[in-house]
């Protein structure tokens, strides 16, 4: 994401098709690693989102938990959650 960040502004739009899978994996990567919660504003700064709110949608998305808005919860979550297609695309197949 630093990269991203330095490089120009077509490299950039070529790197944004990998941030949501980039982002998938440090995301499956933190539920498998991290024991107690966690502070969004903590995980929306380790996948380079824009805060505490776009943190909480994207580990929803994934079907996984958050406390009070503001803490996400590692947890178990369904194999089709980590699918590359995304928990929506696993669930049609």
């Amino acid at each position: 994401f630093r990269l991203a960040k330095r490089t120009t502004y077509l490299n950039a739009c070529l790197l944004q098709r990998y941030f949501v899978e980039i982002r998938r994996r440090a995301l499956r990567t933190l539920n498998k690693s991290m024991k107690g919660s966690l502070p969004l504003e903590y995980v929306a700064r380790m996948l380079s989102l824009p805060g505490a709110a776009e943190a909480k949608e994207f580990i929803e998305y994934f079907s996984l938990a958050t406390k009070d808005g503001t803490h996400f919860l590692p947890g178990k979550a369904a194999p089709s959650v980590w699918s590359p297609c995304g928990p929506d695309m696993a669930a049609s197949r």
